[in-house]
C-alpha cells in the first residue's frame, strides 16, 4: 500500500481504497448491515426525565435519563448536535 504526506491526506490511493473495500467485503462482511433483533417503543410511550424536550445542555454536564419501559432490557438512542437531526430512535 503507499501512504501519502500531508499535501494528500484527505483522499486514499487507489491501492488504500481496493484494500478496505476487500476487507469489508471479505473479513468485515457484516459491518454493511446492522440486524436490530428490538421491538420499536412508540414515541409517546417514552416519558423523558432529564433534559427537558427542546432544554439545553452543556455539552460537558449533558445527561439522558428517562422512565425506565416495561419489559426493556436494552435502549438504543441516537443523539445529534444538529437541530436538523430528523431520526428519532429508541428500541426495546
Amino acid at each position: 500500500m503507499s501512504y501519502s504526506f500531508n499535501n494528500c491526506v484527505s483522499r486514499f490511493s487507489e491501492e488504500q481504497a481496493l484494500a478496505m473495500r476487500a476487507n469489508l467485503l471479505e473479513q468485515k462482511d457484516g459491518l454493511g448491515r446492522i440486524a436490530l433483533p428490538f421491538a420499536r417503543i412508540e414515541k409517546s410511550g417514552i416519558i423523558p426525565v432529564s433534559p427537558l424536550d427542546s432544554g439545553l445542555v452543556n455539552a460537558q454536564d449533558g445527561f439522558l435519563e428517562w422512565q425506565a419501559v416495561e419489559n426493556a432490557t436494552h435502549y438504543i438512542v441516537q443523539v445529534s448536535r444538529l437541530p436538523t437531526f430528523a431520526v428519532f430512535d429508541v428500541m426495546k
